[in-house]
């Protein structure tokens, strides 16, 4: 006679619960065998390893419609393909995130209003632009490495530092010095760039309505952690950029 499982007996044996196998049944991934005249399902072996592939999918992370699909048509193979492409877009993502919290506790001011400040900054960037070219951003950061990618914020910070000075001293924006500050400021922003001139222009147009939709809401937070006007600094780049 062939071995059937009763649903609470199955929900035991493999980890999940009896809710777990309602709802697969529902949704058609794992329909029992059988069912008693009074309803109630019954389970046989097919069904038994079915249900072991599945929590093997879902291990990886594979959604449950991906899996059906997978099942029904027996092409494991390509589902695992793309879960793994999935995994590695995760992997960059939380590459960048732990970048991003770890730059923010070491350079931050700790005041928990300005933190918040920056946190907010981080989440209106990925709100203007598409996860292409984010995904494409954060591939580019892989390639400079956390190590180069650092030294290049620090070398920044210090152009900017150079840049308020001249600012300050109405240094004439023809200064050899001034332009040298611009032109190495321009190569570090041509170094995050992917490549692609279609992408990289996308970027700077949503960059630019970022600054348009909130440029004064975060001048206002850097100017204050800065102490001085960011505006002002800017205005002079433009103007020395203008000026070569």
């Amino acid at each position: 006679m062939t071995e059937m499982w009763t649903a609470g007996d199955l929900a035991r044996a493999a980890g999940v619960t009896v809710r777990t196998l309602h709802h697969y049944d529902e949704i058609g991934l794992l329909v029992p065998g059988e069912r008693t005249s009074t309803g109630h399902r019954r389970y046989t072996a097919d069904d038994v390893r079915r249900l072991y592939r599945i929590r093997a999918l879902r291990q990886l992370g594979v959604p449950l419609d991906r899996i059906a699909a997978a099942l029904d048509a027996g092409d494991l193979r390509a589902v695992i393909t793309a879960q793994l492409a999935d995994l590695d877009t995760r992997a960059r993502h939380l590459d960048e995130l732990r970048r991003q919290v770890r730059g923010l506790l070491d350079t931050a001011d700790p005041h928990p209003g300005r933190l918040l400040g920056a946190l907010e900054r981080m989440s209106l960037l990925d709100s203007y632009l598409t996860e292409v070219q984010r995904d494409a951003l954060a591939a580019r950061r892989d390639e400079l490495g956390e190590q180069r990618i650092d030294r290049l914020r620090a070398e920044w910070a210090g152009l900017v530092a150079e840049l308020h000075r001249h600012q300050e001293a109405d240094t004439p924006v023809t200064d050899p010095d001034v332009q040298r500050i611009v032109a190495r400021w321009d190569e570090i922003g041509a170094a995050f760039q992917t490549g692609d001139q279609g992408t990289d222009q996308r970027v700077r147009e949503r960059l630019g309505d970022l600054w348009r939709d909130h440029g004064d809401r975060i001048a206002d937070d850097l100017d204050q952690r800065a102490g001085w006007r960011l505006a002002d600094v800017l205005a002079y780049l433009g103007a020395a950029r203008a000026a070569r």
